[in-house]
């Protein structure tokens, strides 16, 4: 889930995003500035947030008191996030009984005189959150899910007696019984590089987390090759003698803080795993050091769900000495972090830097592949629970954190995929040339028969059914967003407008005028807009405020948080731009955990009183005018200090 996925991607982006971007967006069909503008309104709640920052389960009193909260700042709707039944679906209450839980808020919401739908992400519903290496100790009864480096502890019980059924790689020739006898570290150029045979130190290591250090033969030699037809300078180690069961491996250097760092990577080619003849072995690059906070949050946050409490018992908390040393270091290896481009990193980064690999691939994505007729099943099942529950509408969102692969076309090969292809086309796509798209409409054909599906099941029990587009169905973007939808499936979304299959659509991402996206989407939100109101559906739009709690201040231990011009610019563009477009018909306030606080020990929410002024303000058209020092923030964990 996204509140870990912050401690490892996201913070990167904060400096970049809270910076105002230059020339306010371009609003799509904007109302006069006289005008008086009247819209309904929805916010977004991912509850996991809450939850983390609380430290506890919430007691139903915080759900009350939120969506009363909600209310009056004139919200119509309340948008929940739910992801699989052993999730959200099924949230835990410190007073509520466990699978009363959505039924609860949705009522808590319709007592409050505003509509309740369910976010449901299809694929989200495998795996949730990190893997853990196997040096974390845990109970023998807490259900854990392999990987090629670790093992899930948060999984849907669809996924345990069908982990066949995620979206698979590509059959990869490992060679697993071969030994690595060579390691090639390779620069992004052919120019020199201050390191040097002295600098380099080699582990090994059979789990991800124990490693020692590597005694046997090296021999090191410093040249230039061709990579992708470009000239590049690679540092080889090679004659090593390293047994097959040894599948990690570590490269540190030791430079002091003195000099300046020249050793930098060319995308996913820091490291490469070669066999004695020197052909490429197949293997899979960290995409950092696993942090020892973040996995302290993931072990609480998973026994917070399994139960009840917050932190985890001495005998399963980590070892002191993890990651203190480079032999207890563990590495993230790419289910959540994997992105389009390897981030650069300095093998010689002041200080000393780092590479590790383990060989192979990960088999699987963690999400379920909409091929298989089971999956459509279960998603439909999910669906059917959520309107037993009470809900008004469901909005399906194919974005995910699950999907976040290097090498995205490298998946989608399960076996209904070939064979389907196969029998439609002569074509065997394991062993022959295939046409892309084809393969890609296949998948998208199967996910678009589950949506038809939903459809005549939300219309049976007189549900809204809404789906969600987003920009990247269309376009390749640029950085660590590509594989937010999983891009082997060919997303349908004039399809699903046309064929009518849906009663109101919601623009994620779209446009995404800020920061690494400035100036992409507009013209994909046009044609969205104009499908869709050629069919008389409504569009709502998200205003992503992804201020990470600017408007809060975290603890009281630190200063309270001052919002800078550049933060309340930023906060009110992004309100502006759907809240002032006419062909905009609904804003979607993304996300509450911007702006709200659950306390769950007084069951109070509190609102951050900079949020209620900018909203006040949004709505009379002054806006634009705030200044940051008009505007006050609160700490979170001090009520007395709260409005």
């Amino acid at each position: 889930m996204k509140f870990l996925i912050a401690l490892a991607a996201g913070l990167v982006l904060v400096g970049a995003s809270i910076a105002h971007a230059g020339p306010w967006p371009e609003i799509i069909d904007p109302y006069p500035a006289e005008a008086k503008i009247d819209k309904p309104l929805a916010v977004t709640i991912d509850a996991t947030d809450d939850l983390w920052r609380a430290k506890s389960l919430l007691k139903g009193s915080s759900i009350d008191s939120l969506m009363e909260e909600l209310a009056k700042l004139g919200f119509d709707q309340v948008n929940w996030v739910t992801d699989n039944e052993q999730f959200l679906t099924d949230l835990n209450f410190s007073d509520v009984q466990p699978r009363d839980g959505m039924r609860y808020i949705a009522a808590a919401a319709h007592r409050n005189g505003m509509k309740f739908y369910a976010l449901f992400k299809p694929f989200e519903t495998g795996c949730v959150g990190e893997e853990l290496p196997l040096t974390v100790k845990l109970p023998p009864d807490v259900p854990l899910m392999p990987t090629l480096t670790g093992r899930m502890g948060r999984f849907a019980s669809f996924l345990q007696e069908h982990p066949e059924m995620r979206i698979e790689r590509r059959p990869v020739d490992a060679r697993l019984g071969t030994p690595v006898a060579i390691i090639k570290l390779v620069k992004e150029d052919d120019a020199p590089t201050r390191l040097d045979r002295k600098h380099i130190e080699l582990f090994i290591g059979q789990e991800n987390g124990a490693f020692e250090p590597y005694d046997g033969p090296i021999s090191f030699t410093n040249a230039v090759e061709q990579r992708d037809g470009k000239p590049a300078r690679v540092l080889t180690l090679s004659g090593l003698k390293i047994d097959p069961a040894y599948k990690y491996f570590a490269i540190r250097t030791t430079f002091g803080k003195e000099g300046k760092e020249d050793f930098n990577n060319a995308c996913s080619r820091l490291m490469e795993l070669r066999d004695g003849k020197g052909r490429p072995l197949p293997s899979t690059s960290d995409r950092g050091v696993m942090d020892r906070n973040a996995i302290d949050q993931y072990l609480a946050v998973l026994w917070l769900f399994r139960t009840g409490h917050w932190g985890v018992p001495s005998e399963y908390a980590l070892s002191p000495t993890f990651g203190t040393t480079p032999q207890t270091t563990a590495y993230w290896f790419g289910i959540v972090q994997e992105s389009n481009n390897d981030p650069q990193r300095a093998l010689d980064a002041p200080g000393g830097g780092y590479i590790a690999g383990v060989r192979g691939k990960q088999q699987y994505m963690n999400t379920l592949q909409p091929m298989y007729p089971q999956v459509r099943a279960y998603w439909l099942r999910q669906i059917k629970s959520l309107i037993d529950d009470g809900v008004d509408g469901i909005t399906l969102r194919v974005d995910n954190h699950s999907s976040w692969y290097t090498e995205p076309y490298e998946y989608g090969f399960d076996p209904p995929v070939v064979e389907a292809y196969r029998k439609k086309y002569g074509v065997d796509i394991l062993t022959q040339p295939f046409d892309r798209d084809k393969w890609r409409a296949l998948q998208g054909d199967a996910y678009t028969q589950f949506v038809r599906e939903a459809r005549e099941l939300t219309q049976k029990h007189h549900v809204k059914l809404q789906l969600s587009i987003n920009q990247l169905m269309g376009d390749a973007m640029p950085y660590w967003r590509l594989n937010n939808v999983p891009v082997t499936i060919q997303w349908q979304w004039k399809r699903w407008i046309e064929e009518k299959l849906c009663d109101s659509v919601e623009l994620k991402l779209i446009p995404w005028p800020w920061g690494y996206y400035a100036g992409s989407g507009t013209k994909m939100a046009r044609e969205v807009i104009a499908l869709a109101h050629a069919r008389r559906m409504p569009v709502w739009a998200n205003a992503r405020l992804q201020t990470w709690w600017l408007m809060n201040s975290d603890s009281r231990d630190a200063p309270l948080k001052k919002l800078s011009q550049g933060d309340v610019d930023q906060i009110v563009e992004r309100l502006c731009w759907v809240w002032r477009s006419r062909t905009i018909d609904g804003m979607i306030v993304y996300e509450n955990m911007d702006f709200a606080y659950l306390d769950s020990k007084t069951g109070k929410a509190y609102i951050s009183p900079a949020f209620q002024t900018i909203m006040e303000h949004l709505r009379k058209g002054t806006a634009r005018d705030l200044r940051a020092e008009d505007l006050k923030t609160f700490y979170l964990d001090q009520p007395s200090t709260q409005p």
